[in-house]
């Protein structure tokens, strides 16, 4: 992959423009509250924003991809829309309850509960769930690919990039950052899937050139595995970050309507990157079989 001096440019003024933003959100709160989350103003669109970028990112767009061009169908049926549900579930019955008790954290609710001790056991609990290993892996292979760099340092650079615009800005520089990458997001799948899908000939060839079942809603999935999967979504009710963002509202109506836009987002999400893995997996199948021509050619010469 050729990489510009202005390609590097761009990444590099990305990179230093969310550290100054960090730096200058972190003079703008004046309190913890603020600090923590956001005052309690956010309102819908930025909330949106934050919940799409924050819970799908490098490791769905990875890990659904290639389950799409390993499999089919099944990434979007079988793998990845089965645990929404927990969402919508998390959107009707417990936005309204979180955010009018005025928490500001997961273990605050513990300790109000529990007990300090149990809110201290709870906080140690959140700083081991959140730490981002999914995301360092894939932020490693990205600067592996582009620009040749080792993954382990490309993970310790970036990761350090976003520590140092969260701690300096809070909940508002982790808000608006995840505004510009969602913006990306959204652009770079709505521009790149279907130059991919008119290059690979659309649906109607990858179906042409499928293996069996890849086009079965849920190829073969045990039922027992379907609700395993569906049960992973269960995690969202422990992660730290998800109460965040409700507490973060300005009132429960804007959470509640964040998490319902935001499901539909996920769900398109889901399904552009399978398609994008099952027409790689055209080009694939489309180059072994030209390899295997050529080598059967070579043979018979």
């Amino acid at each position: 992959m050729n990489i510009s001096t202005l390609d590097y440019a761009i990444v590099g003024l990305y990179l230093v423009g969310m550290i100054g933003l960090g730096y200058y959100l972190y003079r703008k709160a004046p309190s913890f509250e603020e600090y923590l989350i956001a005052g309690r103003s956010m309102t819908t669109p930025i909330l949106v924003c934050t919940l799409a970028s924050t819970y799908y990112g490098l490791d769905v767009l990875f890990g659904t991809s290639e389950v799409g061009f390993n499999d089919g169908v099944v990434a979007f049926f079988g793998y990845s829309n089965l645990s929404l549900g927990i969402y919508l579930f998390a959107a009707l019955a417990l936005s309204k309850r979180l955010r009018q008790a005025k928490f500001t954290s997961l273990p605050d609710i513990l300790e109000r509960h529990y007990g300090r001790s149990t809110g201290v056991i709870g906080a140690l609990a959140s700083i081991i769930y959140s730490l981002p290993a999914l995301s360092l892996f894939a932020l490693g292979r990205v600067c592996h690919v582009m620009f040749g760099m080792d993954p382990m340092f490309g993970a310790l650079l970036l990761g350090l990039v976003a520590l140092a615009y969260t701690l300096r800005g809070g909940l508002w520089a982790v808000a608006i950052t995840d505004t510009v990458q969602f913006v990306l997001m959204c652009l770079t799948l709505a521009i790149g899937i279907p130059l991919l899908m008119s290059e690979m000939g659309g649906f109607d060839a990858v179906s042409l050139s499928a293996p069996d079942g890849y086009f079965d809603w849920f190829g073969g999935m045990p039922v027992w595995l379907m609700i395993a999967y569906a049960a992973t979504g269960i995690s969202i009710l422990v992660d730290p970050g998800f109460y965040q963002r409700i507490f973060a509202a300005a009132d429960y109506r804007q959470a509640r309507n964040a998490m319902l836009i935001s499901l539909l987002i996920w769900v398109a999400y889901d399904w552009l990157v399978t398609a994008g893995g099952w027409h790689v997996g055209r080009y694939r199948r489309q180059c072994r079989r030209v390899a295997g021509r050529s080598a059967f050619k070579r043979r018979v010469a």
